[in-house]
């Protein structure tokens, strides 16, 4: 959706649905330039694929996921995001 949009530093998504969303594949990757999430009410419950959605993210500081709620693997949620101090 937003895939490799290096200067774009903010966004918000707070009135996006999602519900019925299957594939978030790499959603955000390589966003250099974003800085902080706040995603308390993105719904990933239908999610099928959510591998590498914030991969890249280098100078994300700050993200909110506290609402995230799905039975599929994390390991590869975060790929290369190096820099992020304050995760909810």
């Amino acid at each position: 959706m937003f895939y490799f949009c290096e200067k774009m530093k903010y966004i918000n998504v707070n009135s996006f649905n999602t519900s019925l969303v299957e594939n978030m594949y790499k959603m955000l990757e390589c966003c250099h330039a974003l800085i902080s999430l706040n995603l308390p009410n993105f719904d990933i419950s239908h999610a099928t694929n959510i591998t590498n959605m914030f991969e890249q993210l280098t100078n994300l500081d700050y993200i909110n996921i506290f609402n995230f709620k799905t039975y599929l693997s994390h390991s590869d949620l975060f790929n290369r995001s190096k820099n992020i101090f304050h995760f909810v």
